[in-house]
Protein backbone atom coordinates (compact mmCIF):
# COMPACT_ATOMS: atom_id res chain seq x y z
CA UNK A 1 0.00 0.00 0.00
CA UNK A 2 1.30 3.37 -1.01
CA UNK A 3 2.54 5.82 2.12
CA UNK A 4 -0.61 8.36 1.24
CA UNK A 5 -3.12 5.72 0.95
CA UNK A 6 -2.10 4.34 4.45
CA UNK A 7 -1.88 7.19 6.32
CA UNK A 8 -5.30 8.34 4.69
CA UNK A 9 -6.05 4.68 5.76
CA UNK A 10 -5.45 5.09 9.49
CA UNK A 11 -6.82 8.73 9.23
CA UNK A 12 -10.56 7.21 8.17
CA UNK A 13 -10.23 4.70 11.29
CA UNK A 14 -9.99 7.22 13.90
CA UNK A 15 -14.30 7.61 13.53
CA UNK A 16 -16.26 4.46 13.11
CA UNK A 17 -16.25 2.55 10.35
CA UNK A 18 -19.50 3.04 8.91
CA UNK A 19 -20.07 7.04 10.18
CA UNK A 20 -20.32 9.47 6.94
CA UNK A 21 -18.11 11.48 6.59
CA UNK A 22 -17.13 13.94 3.31
CA UNK A 23 -13.50 14.13 2.23
CA UNK A 24 -11.49 15.83 -0.27
CA UNK A 25 -9.09 13.51 -2.37
CA UNK A 26 -5.85 15.15 -3.66
CA UNK A 27 -4.59 12.57 -6.79
CA UNK A 28 -1.41 14.21 -7.95
CA UNK A 29 -0.91 12.29 -11.14
CA UNK A 30 2.88 12.57 -12.95
CA UNK A 31 2.56 10.71 -16.40
CA UNK A 32 -0.99 11.02 -17.30
CA UNK A 33 -0.73 8.13 -20.48
CA UNK A 34 -0.08 5.02 -18.25
CA UNK A 35 -2.75 6.38 -15.52
CA UNK A 36 -5.39 8.24 -16.82
CA UNK A 37 -6.96 4.85 -17.39
CA UNK A 38 -7.31 3.26 -14.26
CA UNK A 39 -7.65 6.42 -12.64
CA UNK A 40 -10.95 7.06 -14.60
CA UNK A 41 -12.14 3.87 -14.26
CA UNK A 42 -12.06 4.12 -10.48
CA UNK A 43 -13.80 7.18 -10.22
CA UNK A 44 -16.34 5.92 -13.01
CA UNK A 45 -16.59 2.77 -11.00
CA UNK A 46 -17.33 4.63 -7.12
CA UNK A 47 -18.88 7.80 -9.39
CA UNK A 48 -22.13 7.64 -6.68
CA UNK A 49 -19.27 8.71 -4.06
CA UNK A 50 -18.02 11.78 -6.25
CA UNK A 51 -20.14 14.88 -5.05
CA UNK A 52 -17.52 16.80 -7.33
CA UNK A 53 -14.25 16.40 -9.09
CA UNK A 54 -11.89 19.12 -10.52
CA UNK A 55 -8.63 18.23 -12.93
CA UNK A 56 -5.76 20.65 -13.57
CA UNK A 57 -3.11 20.49 -15.95
CA UNK A 58 0.14 22.01 -14.46
CA UNK A 59 2.43 21.78 -17.49
CA UNK A 60 5.35 23.68 -16.24
CA UNK A 61 5.69 20.42 -13.60
CA UNK A 62 4.29 17.81 -15.80
CA UNK A 63 1.97 16.55 -13.24
CA UNK A 64 -1.80 16.63 -13.46
CA UNK A 65 -3.90 17.12 -10.19
CA UNK A 66 -7.18 15.84 -9.34
CA UNK A 67 -9.37 17.15 -6.27
CA UNK A 68 -12.33 15.48 -5.59
CA UNK A 69 -14.91 15.82 -3.10
CA UNK A 70 -16.74 12.67 -1.90
CA UNK A 71 -19.32 11.71 0.49
CA UNK A 72 -18.97 8.21 1.96
CA UNK A 73 -18.54 6.04 4.92
CA UNK A 74 -14.93 6.14 6.31
CA UNK A 75 -14.53 2.90 4.92
CA UNK A 76 -15.62 3.47 1.36
CA UNK A 77 -13.01 6.70 1.47
CA UNK A 78 -10.45 4.54 2.66
CA UNK A 79 -10.59 1.70 0.30
CA UNK A 80 -11.39 4.42 -2.51
CA UNK A 81 -7.83 6.39 -1.51
CA UNK A 82 -6.66 2.99 -1.17
CA UNK A 83 -7.07 1.65 -4.61
CA UNK A 84 -5.61 4.82 -6.51
CA UNK A 85 -2.68 5.03 -4.37
CA UNK A 86 -1.76 1.63 -5.58
CA UNK A 87 -2.15 3.14 -9.45
CA UNK A 88 1.89 3.75 -10.33
CA UNK A 89 2.62 7.16 -10.71
CA UNK A 90 -0.47 8.36 -8.46
CA UNK A 91 0.19 10.06 -5.38
CA UNK A 92 -3.00 10.29 -3.28
CA UNK A 93 -4.07 12.73 -0.19
CA UNK A 94 -7.31 12.72 1.66
CA UNK A 95 -8.84 14.92 4.42
CA UNK A 96 -11.34 14.45 6.22
CA UNK A 97 -14.58 16.21 7.69
CA UNK A 98 -16.69 13.91 10.46
CA UNK A 99 -20.61 15.08 9.96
Amino acid sequence: MATSSVKAAKDATHASPGAAAVAVLTLVVKDRKAAAAQVNEELSRTGDLVVARMGLAYRERGIHIITLVVDATNDQIGALTGRLGQIPGVTVKASLAKL
